[in-house]
């Protein structure tokens, strides 16, 4: 893929894509500012390191969309681009430097990365007040649509917590060839009830006391309010899109056996029952990101890094579209 037409975005200082460059790990540094070490570092044991990423804002709504540019631009070579689907509310942030180095390898091994954010959320345009299931929807829809009008004919999704509900979701409506989900939110409403009961703890550690219990703030929302969710002001569609979704049972994914594969970490059950019904599932072990206990940062971790990248490359020869 050639540089992009497309407006570029200019990071505000303290962004997470500015931090993210400025902790100078091996994949960090801008390109060009360096030549001696771009040249070291295109030689690193993970393989050919290509240094260009870029920020878009795609029209006409200004999602803010990173591309990890493999060595071969093969997104302008109907190769294969992995398209990151993030996860929702505090997950996301922390979370990104995550996302950040696992593209910066899948580049390096030769997969163009795409990561974006929702709109309304990270350093897209909008407000969180205006996130729905169907704007997160049409966001992955037009991240897909963008890649493949600039040329990938394989698009791979790595779906992490709600989104991993988001790319299982919408599989067949968008033909994507393979699917890898990272401790997948299976049912939204059980997801936004634990929100609810993070929001309910929150209050007896910031105030010291239970000012709005949960009922109260399913009541808010029924009542048309905007109701302030772990620090996000959530609007009540979000709420009734998320508390009345389907909840995808393994059975509902079997007939994507075939280019699915689950990496858990937290779910013993869930891996243990993908198994029995014939589903491709790994259990990772000792994977502390900070989304569950911010006690942990753990911006990279080998072994999982490691199989997403085989399940990925997998799925590229199952698909039969290499670059």
């Amino acid at each position: 893929m050639q540089p992009s037409d497309l407006p570029r975005h200019e990071e505000p200082p303290g962004s997470a894509r500015q931090e993210s460059r400025a902790e100078g790990d091996l994949h960090g540094k801008v390109p060009g500012a360096h030549p001696a070490a771009d040249a070291a570092r295109s030689t690193a044991a993970c393989g050919t390191l290509v240094d260009r990423e870029e920020d878009l804002l795609l029209p006409p709504r200004g999602m803010f969309v990173t591309i990890h540019h493999a060595s071969d631009s093969c997104m302008s070579g109907g190769g294969h681009v992995v398209i990151f689907v993030p996860p929702l509310f505090e997950e996301m942030p922390r979370t990104r430097k995550v996302l950040v180095n696992l593209s910066r390898d899948l580049a390096a091994a030769g997969m163009t990365a795409v990561r974006f954010d929702y709109r309304g959320t990270g350093l897209s345009q909008g407000r969180f007040e205006e996130v729905t299931f169907t704007t997160m929807r049409e966001d992955l829809t037009t991240v897909i649509d963008f890649c493949r009008s600039r040329g990938a004919q394989c698009t791979s999704l790595l779906g992490f917590r709600l989104g991993g509900y988001l790319a299982a979701e919408l599989r067949e409506a968008v033909f994507v060839p393979h699917l890898v989900l990272w401790e997948p939110v299976l049912d939204p409403g059980a997801f936004i009830k634990q929100m609810l009961r993070l929001e309910v703890a929150n209050q007896m550690v910031t105030v010291g006391e239970v000012r709005f219990d949960q009922q109260t703030l399913i009541a808010r929302f029924e009542a048309g309010e905007n109701v302030l969710i772990d620090g996000y002001r959530v609007n009540p569609e979000l709420y009734r899109d998320l508390a009345g979704a389907h909840a995808l049972s393994l059975a509902d994914l079997s007939n994507a056996r075939d280019k699915l594969r689950l990496l858990l970490w937290r779910t013993r059950k869930l891996h243990s029952d993908a198994l029995s019904l014939g589903l491709a599932a790994e259990l990772v072990g000792d994977v502390r990101f900070s989304w569950s206990d911010i006690r942990f940062l753990q911006p990279r971790h080998p072994d999982l890094f490691v199989r997403s990248v085989a399940a990925l490359n997998e799925g590229l020869s199952v698909s039969g579209s290499r670059p």
